[in-house]
């Protein structure tokens, strides 16, 4: 459901939008599409957020596709130990349309 609801404001604010459900259809819309930003839960099943990151990360095409966490998890410090494993922001839930919106400009515009 956050997901679509996600996929629903970007789209309606002018952004050319594709979701996947779970890292395996992630993988495969990537085989034919470069994003200019990947919004990533940190809890999936079967990969975790970090997991599939840590994949982008040694592929040196998708290095440059900008990498923002979205999470409800609240443990402590976890903000830092996502941008010191390389994220380049992160949203935690629930957020605000208005914030999505700001980190999505921004690290595009980046």
């Amino acid at each position: 459901m956050i997901r679509e609801t996600i996929f629903e404001i970007v789209f309606y604010n002018k952004y050319v939008v594709k979701a996947a459900k779970g890292w395996r259809r992630i993988l495969k819309v990537l085989e034919n599409w470069a994003p200019h930003l990947m919004l990533c839960d940190i809890m999936m099943p079967v990969m975790s957020g970090y997991a599939f990151h840590e994949a982008m990360q040694k592929d040196k095409s998708l290095l440059v596709i900008p990498f923002v966490y979205l999470t409800a998890e609240t443990e402590e410090n976890l903000v830092r130990k996502c941008l010191n494993d390389g994220a380049d922001d992160f949203l935690s839930k629930p957020f605000k349309t208005s914030k999505l919106l700001e980190v999505i400009k921004t690290e595009i515009d980046r």
